[in-house]
């Protein structure tokens, strides 16, 4: 995202266009990248024993610097404050430091380590009781003591040797935690399909070191690794999931003397013959009491079947023949039976001749079948088995399955969007509580239990023919035999092909999915391949990053529902769409590339999403194509594409989701606000102002926001939606708006976030006895150095949770004023966790008078360069354990704690959780 245009004000410019172009363009790279890279840390963070290297920042540190140099630079040009050789030198200079930081911000070792301190996490899983998983778990912590390197551990699916083993890995780690010989424990899950190198990956990951994925020679790998675990005494890895032998040596695993030991978990007792296990343990069933004991936990509200019901139950319980996971599945499906035939029809089901599976027992995939059948809905089962489709341990962010689902026409017969996403969530929460779909390491993903995989691919090809073939690591297409006629759903996603080139194209007139996604290195697919897949409604080629061109045959698929091109980074030529009438999704996000838009979009009347998104070369003609198409519901813009007007927004009717919109007219936005239009909205993210959105601008938290940029009031007064409830105001000027009661804030009764970042010329945030909402929930003022008073002590805040202020010169009170009510003492805010106080010069109090403020939720209070702060009339009756003060000493110290004939109580309760700085600063 490009930052603002320079304005040189009074400055003299001396700095050659070109050179301010290279800084801005190198700016947006740079700031786009540090962004990018918090976001990943996020994510790495959510797993145990993950934390951000000192390095990266360090690094995060300096682009921040950067950025404020880059601003303060901006402001001083601005003002005429700089210019002449002055400028060109800071130009220069700044330059020279961006372009380093590019160049040091690639991380090749990674942007996160392995914390050995937090590797002792416990891991989630299912509690199993029972006599025979308490000697099981002895047994191996006794083996581990005698010195045994390889265990093994076996098992029908199903039956429990994930969680006897998580228990295992749970034991050791809080064991290392407290004896004098500490260790490390490691979990690996293996699968199907495993190679040496792949499994030495899933071991470097799991150890965290992220350099040995670039070594691409297998032995010099198995030589690292070999090396590393010697070095690391009492290490124990743990394999999970292993269906093929394989050497120890060659991947790398020192066993025996001054090795490491090996505990392995398998459907196969041959994998451990071979592999020369010296003890093995075999995991058996659960008893006909320990059965009962947990179909009666999973089941819940036992107590309230009828009798007949109750002995149904316990003969439904023994014919799960004591496998956990079949237990676990049966019992939550039928969860609020009361009918009495569907008692005794699912007794029935259940004791129908079995399927046969290779690795496991012949009822536990019929025990399985049985749940899915017991879904008792068409739309249900679909969506169940759509999930075959990707591959084994693959975790699925929640919002992409629904998706999935929808292109899928898994949700055709609802009428709208919104209303599709919220049946698809309601449809993974009927999933997992059947326990066919399984929680993962955040509550946005889920996942699917290999054992519960492997019944529904087994359904998935036999009775509703379903090519599967993901993750195989293909380099070809599969051979011509497979590409049967009555083939409806085709999985060739995360493979290596390179080319998809057959001799003839493959004749599947019935298919109706086909997923390629995930095929980095794909480039080319012939022209005539998708001729004779004339019934295809769902093609994705989502993150076939290589692919330039698209074929030709495309343009025929005339039922075509879904096209799906995401991060599709080389593409530059979409085939003419002009026949595809029934299209309703198109997804061309994040392909940077692409400048022409495909010719015929004007003919997709059944359109209902468009994504553009981040595909910043695109240009689209809405003076033209917006009343083309009127089904359209979720429009994703990219906000450099700025040929939008409001008057075509209108034109679409059904539109529920709008994203990325830039407005640059106050008037266009004032038109659109004004009419009708955008209360059919359930999410928008707006971009109002005449500078193009930073990339702080671009962060949302909410579903209905609006981000100004550079805004001065002119003739009309900024007009904002009534159910806005993020609005973040950036380098503005309020001229003679004198607070955000002339923008009508006060009258938002949904603001959650309010944030304001160098906005000038603002007094106060409300003045004339007008209170802001109350349900405020975040508050951030910065750079705001006229504003003197944010609050008046009769503002009620009851959900305020943070308060962020800093750099804000002027600003002398927090809540100011006299209350209209002697009788109040207090001012509560009560569910604020957080409050930040930084770089305010002229402070003096935070609340006015004798009030008190108290917050019995607060957890951080971040208080820098406040030196006119002499009270801090915080009331906390019951700190919580989590609670942090953060100061400075010579403040901290200086502090009265008895002041208008109060004593304030919180001194000694607050004292145990200050932590003092000796390095005294203003700046935050």
């Amino acid at each position: 995202m490009a930052l603002v245009n320079w304005n040189f004000g009074r400055g003299i410019n001396v700095v050659p266009n070109e050179e301010l172009d290279y800084m801005n363009r190198t700016a947006e790279a740079l700031f786009a990248q540090a962004e990018d890279i918090e976001t990943q840390i996020q994510c790495e963070e959510c797993h145990p024993g993950k934390k951000k290297r000192k390095y990266v920042e360090i690094w995060l540190k300096n682009v921040e610097e950067v950025k404020n140099r880059k601003r303060y630079l901006e402001t001083d040009v601005e003002e005429g404050q700089l210019g002449g050789k002055m400028l060109k030198k800071q130009v220069e200079q700044l330059n020279n430091e961006m372009k380093e930081l590019l160049e040091q911000g690639n991380f090749p070792h990674g942007i996160t380590l392995y914390d050995h301190s937090c590797s002792s996490l416990p891991l989630v899983t299912t509690q199993l009781k029972g006599q025979q998983f308490e000697k099981n778990s002895r047994q191996i912590l006794s083996w581990c003591d005698d010195g045994v390197s390889i265990i093994g551990v076996w098992g029908i699916g199903g039956i429990g040797k994930t969680t006897l083993v998580t228990h295992i890995h749970d034991e050791l780690s809080e064991k290392f935690k407290t004896c004098e010989n500490s260790g490390n424990v490691y979990w690996v899950t293996v699968s199907h399909e495993i190679t040496v190198f792949n499994l030495q990956s899933k071991i470097a990951k799991a150890m965290h070191l992220d350099y040995l994925l670039n070594v691409e020679d297998q032995r010099q790998r198995a030589t690292i690794l070999l090396t590393v675990l010697k070095e690391k005494e009492n290490s124990v890895l743990i394999l999970d999931d292993v269906w093929e032998e394989f050497l120890v040596e060659d991947v790398g695993i020192p066993v025996g003397k001054n090795g490491c030991k090996l505990i392995l978990t398998s459907r196969s007792f041959e994998v451990y013959r071979k592999m020369a296990c010296q003890k093995t343990i075999k995991v058996d069933g659960l008893s006909e009491e320990e059965s009962w004991e947990l179909f009666k936990e999973k089941l819940g509200g036992y107590e309230n079947l009828a009798p007949e019901a109750v002995d149904i139950a316990k003969l439904i319980s023994k014919e799960c023949a004591g496998l956990p996971l079949a237990i676990v599945v049966v019992a939550r499906s039928m969860r609020g039976l009361v009918d009495i035939c569907e008692w005794r029809t699912s007794l029935e089901d259940l004791r129908k001749q079995p399927r046969r599976h290779k690795y496991m027992d012949n009822k536990v995939l019929q025990l399985l079948q049985s749940s899915y059948n017991r879904l008792n809905d068409v739309q249900l089962q679909g969506c169940f088995l759509h999930c075959a489709l990707y591959a084994e341990d693959y975790v699925f962010p929640k919002d992409e399955l629904v998706e999935s689902w929808i292109r899928d026409g898994l949700m055709e017969k609802i009428e709208s969007r919104q209303k599709q996403i919220d049946k698809g969530h309601t449809v993974i929460n009927r999933l997992l509580e059947a326990c066919l779909l399984e929680p993962s390491f955040n509550t946005c993903v889920v996942k699917m239990h290999d054992v519960v995989r492997d019944m529904a691919v087994k359904a998935a090809r036999e009775n509703h023919h379903f090519m599967i073939k993901a993750r195989e690591q293909l380099r070809d297409l599969p051979c011509e035999e497979q590409w049967t006629e009555d083939l409806n759903k085709i999985s060739l996603m995360r493979n290596e092909m390179k080319l998809i080139q057959p001799s003839d194209p493959p004749k599947c007139p019935n298919l109706q999915t086909f997923l390629l996604q995930d095929n980095w290195k794909l480039q080319q697919i012939s022209d005539s391949f998708f001729s004779h897949m004339k019934g295809l409604m769902y093609l994705d080629l989502t993150d076939c990053q290589d692919i330039r061109r698209l074929p030709d045959s495309i343009s025929n698929l005339e039922n075509l529902r879904a096209l799906v091109l995401r991060r599709c980074w080389a593409l530059t030529y979409v085939p003419p769409l002009v026949k595809l009438r029934k299209l309703k999704e198109l997804d061309l996000s994040w392909c940077s590339k692409l400048e022409d838009a495909p010719d015929g979009m004007e003919e997709l009347v059944n359109l209902r999403y468009l994504n553009i998104m981040d595909s910043e070369k695109l240009i689209l003609r809405w003076d033209c194509l917006s009343s083309k198409l009127p089904n359209l519901e979720d429009l994703r813009l990219e906000p450099l594409m700025n040929n939008i007007m409001a008057k075509d927004l209108m034109k679409l009717e059904k539109l529920e989701r709008l994203e990325g919109w830039w407005v640059q007219e106050i008037q266009d936005l004032n038109r659109y606000v004004k009419s009708v239009h955008p209360y059919q909205l359930k999410h928008y993210g707006i971009f109002v102002g005449p500078n193009l959105p930073s990339p702080f601008g671009l962060k949302r938290c909410l579903d209905r926001t609006v981000h100004i940029t550079g805004y001065r009031p002119g003739e009309e007064i900024l007009v904002l939606p009534c159910d806005l409830q993020e609005l973040l105001m950036v380098s503005s000027d309020f001229g003679g708006v004198r607070s955000l009661v002339d923008l009508g804030v006060p009258s938002l009764h949904g603001l959650t976030i309010l944030s304001l970042w160098n906005v000038a010329n603002l007094k106060a945030l409300a003045m004339g006895g007008v209170l802001l909402p109350s349900s405020l929930q975040e508050l951030g003022i910065i750079e705001c150095h006229e504003i003197k008073q944010m609050f008046s002590t009769n503002q009620i805040l009851p959900n305020l949770e943070r308060i962020h202020v800093r750099d804000c010169d002027a600003l002398e009170e927090i809540f100011g004023g006299h209350h209209p009510d002697k009788n109040i003492k207090v001012i509560k805010l009560p569910k604020l966790t957080l409050l930040e106080l930084s770089a305010l010069p002229r402070l003096r109090s935070i609340c006015n008078g004798s009030l008190l403020m108290t917050c019995d939720s607060i957890q951080s209070i971040y208080i820098h360069g406040c030196w006119e702060l002499k009270t801090l009339p915080l009331v906390v009756y019951s700190p919580l354990p989590s609670l942090k003060i953060r100061a400075e000493r010579r403040w901290w110290e200086s502090l009265q704690w008895e002041w208008k004939g109060n004593s304030s109580p919180s001194k000694h309760v607050l004292q145990p959780f200050v932590r003092l700085r000796d390095d005294v600063s203003t700046t935050s």
